[in-house]
């Protein structure tokens, strides 16, 4: 696997791409929307002509640029996520800098197939393969499954069902991609760090811990080693 020394590039990079082609099919739209009123206002002006006129148009031209720009930089929710995954990602690069000074190797955004690992912790106590999610609304665990519902709409509930199995399946393939460097079995916990309205704070459930950002640190240097065989099982 091949790493960015960076938190959340691969998230960044997907946002960067997805915001370009917003604005490459946006453009002409806005162009069509917005020009024409600043030309009426423009008109208008003339034609009445005195100071007032001329300041409206220029207050109405201000306006409709703020519109145009205020749309320029936003971008569909499927774009959008990417960037606020990217500053979740670097919020748990933030909090692990910590561990990293005092001994523990971080890795982040390491590559895959498919995808990427957001991040690799590497401690005395075991090894940590962590994805993480920012999430709006409050969020919970329940029957295993990370949930979130819309703050705007808390009948409007997402459930994050295949989370726990990816993520234990991937920790499984960096278990093996270790044993087949070194020769050794090595366990590696799947760990989501949840930035949001995550009031359990710690949830561990079927081979996956789920941890609120800001309890994450703490909460890595109070586990124990686990034995492989137990772990497998």
């Amino acid at each position: 696997m091949r790493r960015n020394y960076r938190a959340g590039a691969y998230a960044e990079d997907r946002f960067r791409r997805g915001r370009r082609s917003w604005r490459r099919r946006a453009l002409p739209t806005l162009a069509v929307a917005l020009v024409p009123l600043c030309v009426v206002y423009v008109a208008i002006s003339a034609f009445f002509g005195g100071s007032a006129w001329w300041f409206v148009a220029g207050l109405m031209c201000g306006l409709t640029v703020g519109v145009g720009l205020y749309a320029w930089e936003t971008a569909p929710w499927d774009v959008l996520k990417w960037g606020i995954g990217a500053r979740g990602e670097r919020q748990t690069e933030d909090v692990l800098r910590d561990l990293e000074g005092r001994g523990w190797t971080v890795e982040h955004d390491l590559e895959r197939d498919r995808g990427n690992d957001d991040h690799l912790v590497v401690g005395p106590n075991g090894v940590y393969l962590l994805e993480t999610k920012t999430l709006h609304g409050r969020i919970w665990v329940e029957d295993g499954v990370l949930s979130n519902e819309s703050p705007d709409d808390p009948e409007n509930v997402y459930r994050w069902d295949g989370l726990a199995g990816g993520l234990r399946g991937r920790a499984v393939s960096v278990s093996r991609k270790i044993e087949a460097d070194t020769g050794a079995a090595q366990w590696v916990q799947g760990v989501v760090v949840v930035w949001g309205d995550f009031a359990q704070r710690t949830v561990e459930v079927d081979r996956v811990a789920y941890v609120h950002g800001s309890v994450l640190a703490e909460w890595l240097r109070a586990q124990r080693p686990v034995r492989v065989e137990l772990a497998i099982g």
